[in-house]
């Protein structure tokens, strides 16, 4: 169970920011907590990570792990050349046009979500 300290004003930011602040020389760092996992510290070094799959592994990607049976969890559970295959099935779902598809064939889908819980 996670346990993240929260700040006075009911956020995790400052806590976040002092891990942040913890990985300032190289922003990505490696904790061995929780089976282990990597840390990424900034906008930057995220875009170098997702574009290095030979280095950062998809493979697990919850924490704390979870006892799956060897099954993978979701599709960003896998690393390249399973994820593009995945990808492409899920992908036309997410163009502009299935979107505007599923507004007019929704009776609400042309309101805003907070109208809905009304």
């Amino acid at each position: 169970m996670w346990n993240t300290p929260l700040g006075a004003d009911g956020t995790p930011y400052a806590f976040i920011e002092a891990m942040r602040d913890e990985l300032e020389e190289s922003r990505i760092g490696w904790s061995e907590a929780h089976g282990g996992f990597w840390i990424v510290g900034g906008y930057d070094e995220a875009v170098q990570v997702f574009g290095d799959s030979d280095s950062f592994s998809n493979v697990q990607v919850t924490l704390p792990q979870y006892e799956t049976g060897g099954n993978k969890l979701m599709m960003s559970e896998h690393d390249e050349p399973e994820h593009k295959k995945y990808r492409s099935l899920v992908a036309p779902a997410f163009l502009a046009q299935s979107g505007r598809e599923l507004e007019r064939a929704s009776p609400r889908g042309d309101q805003p979500a907070h109208r809905w819980l009304h």
